[in-house]
């Protein structure tokens, strides 16, 4: 979402012949890709299983919980924070086990004892926004990810706390 067009230009200007292929899975499966030699490079969201790759820390990003203004099911959290325990209570719409987001999740709950149980599991950042602009539930995503439609009314958007997820 934020690296891959300024990489692409980047790498065109000082390297022309290089070819760049982009692609979007969840982080357990870019892992094998790695591994596999699929793919000379990625960004994923934790490396819980670095055996054989060498990881290098690029960017943080903020983990934020985001609804439509006609969201179903829980009480709406007040202000622009939401605790992570507040936030595991409401109906949630977030990707499945294997994906790197969802293990961030998981862990920064874990670390609260707090248990994660989604009401939508959906490997699909696209998926996860219209499913929320629909009122289905709560999203959780990068920030960035969804502030295009935070800027423009669809979704509210609030920061998660107690802990962080970056």
């Amino acid at each position: 979402e934020i690296l891959a067009a300024p990489l692409i230009e980047a790498a065109r200007a000082r390297y022309p012949e290089i070819r760049i292929r982009v692609a979007e899975a969840m982080s357990g499966y870019i892992r094998d890709w790695l591994k596999r030699g699929d793919v000379d490079l990625a960004i994923i969201y934790s490396v819980a299983n670095p055996r054989g790759l060498v990881a290098h820390h690029v960017l943080s990003e903020e983990i934020s919980l985001f609804a439509s203004r006609s969201v179903e099911g829980g009480s709406e959290p007040r202000g622009q924070t939401v605790g992570l325990a507040e936030a595991a209570s409401l109906p949630l719409i977030i990707p499945g086990r294997e994906h790197g987001l969802r293990e961030l999740i998981e862990n920064a709950a874990g670390s609260i004892d707090v248990a994660v149980k989604p009401s939508i599991e959906i490997d699909s950042y696209s998926q996860i926004k219209k499913l929320a602009q629909r009122g289905l539930g709560y999203g959780i995503l990068p920030r960035m990810a969804v502030s295009r439609e935070a800027e423009t009314g669809l979704f509210r958007i609030w920061a998660i706390e107690k802990p962080e997820i970056t």
